[in-house]
């Protein structure tokens, strides 16, 4: 001490100052390490927390443009958010959602967080914050520290993880190297250190309020210097950047309030923020264009479909007039395209006329039109749309083509739509509306759509009118039949004629002509004999073929005794008699046929003589037992004499079967039914022999009546399917006819359709009650016989 008191003043004040430097120097490394380090500590927490905070703004800007919570759109869209470093290289943010996945995370996406990780964040009261945590890697433990802030739109946190080691060796780099400046600053200025740093500490101060203030998301004032140094660049640089962030702001809330038109230009090329704003903008500028575009189309779209279900309704009624159909469809059209008169022209292609185009319907003007015009096809612009089946759209019309005015002076319409009503290349009308406004794409479209539900709709009001005229007609003709059988029963020469009116009438009369003809004996004989046609059954009983009967008559092809049989009636039949008879045929084979036949003369419109019809029916097992009865007589009458009141017994019932073949032949039960097996009609004859009126019958289902069908509903359906196979069938039953029992043999001939569908089923009944009660009787004879012989 003494010692130091001896030295003179320079160097007691550079001792002084020595030592003054190594105190300051050591107080204040001690100082500024601990400075430092809470300070590097508490910088890192308020740039994390700003960037976690921009980060939360960038995702709230791109929240209101899209759908609640995160998805595929809010992913691309904070695309440039996730996808860069902030803060240290290699460090990305990431969200954790409230399951504990990481999603938008460029490495980590679906992955889940440590547990303890999630438990430490969850237990966050404030729902921000950070905290340090160990990773296994390998080149082992790494210390890192989480920062995280909770996001309420997304329900998750958004993450940043740091290296610590990374942050502690950047703030170990800075102490060296604050360190060495004091150390200078100190030895070199230290007279003039609180002349020079008092300024600038109050400018450091200042400049570290303001950017206190950022960090917590607020906009502070601008900062004032008079420096022209670095350190006012830096306070400029500052201010600058404040300006920077409040343009911003302004425009993440303007976006925000989805203006995005409003002005903004990034601080620069290389802003990372400002650029994503901007390219934000673009692209929800770009998606609301897209729904812009998208929702007019979907208006369009629904415009048309609610149209088309609209006028499928109308369709469906007024389907039986087409003037009320077509006033109802052009009113309703005029209306939903906003048009202001239109018309429906129809086809009119009845046979032996050119076709041509008649306005069944116009509407103009709010109001129904009677007009009346025809337009030939190839004619004007409506027969021309017609001819090309191609729609037409005038936007410039001649000022003669409207005829029809408001009568109020109004402009007349300047625009014209032709649309030909097509279905399946066919023309069934045309439609023409004119309009004041131009007719859109999309409502061209739906006038087009619209055509062909209407040509549909006009095609079957057309067939439903065509099918009622038919019905009407076929039902006149019914009662016409009706009336004639009814003369018919009066009058054997009036059925005649009824008979060959109904030969020449619709094919339906020529199915029954088909069933008669594979029931029966049929054929067609020139006025001297000679073979016309002799059908199929008539040719398997004679035995010969087709060409083996041309140029023959019925004289050469009987027997000599049946041909001068035949011939003793001709002169009859020739005068216009009808003649009937059993007659005795040998078929090719030499076996004897027994043909019970009805000759019956052909007139022309002049009365003239021209053929003779031939309708036949098999009796030879008839007649066989006939002959067998009789030899079985003779002998019953050769060995026992008491029998000859048997025998004229026999000879009675004789007569009855003759008297019962010849009723069998002029009469036979015929009726109809549809193929669901509904009957349509029973003829007179049906009524007489089974005593049920056509009003008990007509109508009801044939399964409702038959009694195999109720009895032996198997039997039945096998022989039902048979029918519907196109496969005839034949069937002989009894039944009681009040106290008497009947026998009937039914043949059932199915009749196809064009497509080979059966439509009807044609049944020719026979009464065979005769013949079941003869052979009751001979057997009852024989019985009776072979008794009194055994006596």
């Amino acid at each position: 001490m003494k010692q130091f008191q001896r030295l003179d003043i320079h160097k007691k004040i550079h001792i002084t100052a020595i030592a003054l430097l190594v105190v300051l120097y050591v107080a204040s490394a001690v100082i500024l390490n601990s400075f430092t380090k809470a300070r590097n500590e508490h910088q890192n927490e308020r740039i994390m927390a700003q960037i976690l905070t921009d980060i939360s703004q960038s995702a709230a800007i791109v929240e209101v443009q899209t759908k609640p919570g995160f998805d595929a759109q809010d992913k691309q869209l904070l695309k440039n958010v996730f996808h860069q470093s902030y803060f240290l290289p290699g460090t990305f943010p990431y969200i954790v959602d409230e399951k504990g996945f990481i999603i938008n995370d460029l490495f980590r996406e679906g992955q889940k967080i440590r547990k303890d990780i999630f438990d430490a964040i969850r237990s966050n009261t404030q729902k921000e914050g950070s905290f340090n945590f160990s990773e296994e890697s390998r080149n082992g433990n790494i210390e890192k520290t989480l920062y995280f802030q909770y996001f309420k739109p997304y329900n998750g946190y958004i993450c940043l993880s740091v290296d610590t080691a990374q942050i502690n060796q950047a703030t170990n780099s800075n102490k060296i190297y604050l360190g060495l400046i004091v150390f200078l600053v100190i030895f070199i200025f230290y007279y003039g250190l609180k002349i020079i740093l008092g300024p600038i500490s109050l400018d450091i101060k200042s400049l570290s309020k303001t950017i206190d203030t950022m960090a917590d998301g607020m906009l502070p004032e601008h900062l004032s210097t008079n420096r022209v140094d670095d350190f006012g660049k830096l306070i400029d640089s500052t201010n600058e950047l404040i300006d920077n962030l409040g343009k911003t702001a302004i425009f993440a809330d303007e976006i925000g309030k989805n203006n995005l038109l409003a002005e903004y230009a990034p601080a620069s090329k290389e802003d990372v923020l400002g650029n994503a704003l901007v390219r934000m903008r673009e692209s929800l500028l770009m998606n609301q264009k897209e729904e812009t575009i998208r929702k007019t189309e979907g208006e369009k779209q629904n415009w048309v479909t609610l149209g088309l279900a609209k006028f499928g309704e109308i369709l469906r009624q007024n389907n039986n007039d087409l003037t009320l159909l077509s006033e109802h469809v052009i009113q309703h059209l005029i209306n939903y395209l906003n048009a202001n008169q239109g018309g429906i022209f129809a086809l009119n292609d009845e046979d032996g006329q050119e076709k041509a185009l008649d306005l069944v319907a116009s509407f103009a003007y709010n109001r129904k039109k009677h007009l009346t015009k025809q337009i030939m096809f190839g004619e004007g612009l409506v027969g021309t749309c017609a001819n090309e089946k191609q729609t037409i759209h005038l936007k410039e019309i001649p000022n003669d083509y409207i005829t029809i005015t408001s009568g109020l002076g109004e402009a007349t319409p300047t625009n014209l739509l032709i649309v030909p009503l097509t279905l399946e290349d066919s023309v069934f009308g045309v439609i023409e509306i004119a309009s004041f406004s131009e007719f859109q794409p999309h409502e061209i479209e739906f006038v087009e759509k619209l055509s062909h539900s209407i040509a549909s709709t006009l095609s079957s009001v057309k067939i439903n009118i065509r099918t009622t005229y038919l019905l009407e007609q076929s039902q006149q003709q019914r009662e016409e039949m009706a009336a004639q059988e009814e003369e018919m029963r009066q009058n054997m020469e009036e059925m005649q004629a009824t008979q060959e009116e109904m030969q020449r009438k619709t094919a339906e009369l020529q199915a029954v002509n088909t069933a008669i003809d594979e029931a029966l004996l049929q054929g067609e004989l020139e006025v001297d004999g000679s073979v016309i046609n002799l059908n199929q059954n008539f040719l398997n009983i004679l035995g010969l073929g087709r060409d083996e009967i041309m140029d023959r008559t019925i004289f050469s092809l009987a027997p000599a005794t049946t041909s001068r049989e035949i011939k003793s009636l001709w002169n009859s039949v020739s005068s216009g008699n009808s003649e009937k008879g059993v007659f005795h045929f040998n078929s090719t084979d030499g076996d004897d046929r027994f043909l019970m036949l009805s000759f019956s003369p052909a007139f022309d419109e002049m009365g003239s003589f021209i053929k003779v019809i031939v309708l036949g029916q098999d009796v030879t097992e008839t007649k066989n037992l006939e002959q067998k009865a009789k030899k079985q007589a003779q002998e019953i009458e050769k060995n026992i004499e008491k029998i000859e009141e048997e025998q004229e017994i026999a000879k009675i019932r004789q007569k009855e079967i003759d008297a019962m073949l010849l009723a069998l032949n002029q009469n036979v039960i015929v009726s109809e039914m549809t193929g669901e097996g509904r009957i349509t009609f029973i003829n007179q004859k049906n009524v007489d022999t089974l005593g049920d009126t056509p009003d008990k019958i007509v109508g009801k289902y044939h399964r409702d009546l038959d009694f195999t069908a109720k009895n032996n509903p198997e039997a039945y359906k096998l022989f039902w399917n048979n029918l519907m196979n196109g496969v005839s069938q034949e069937r002989i039953f009894s039944l009681k006819v009040g106290s008497e029992t009947k026998w009937i043999r039914e043949e059932y001939t199915p009749v196809p359709d064009e497509n080979g569908s059966i439509f009807k089923i044609i049944t020719l009944g026979f009464d065979v009650t005769a013949e079941k009660v003869f052979e009751q009787e001979v057997e009852e004879l024989k019985k009776e016989a072979a008794k009194r012989k055994d006596r």
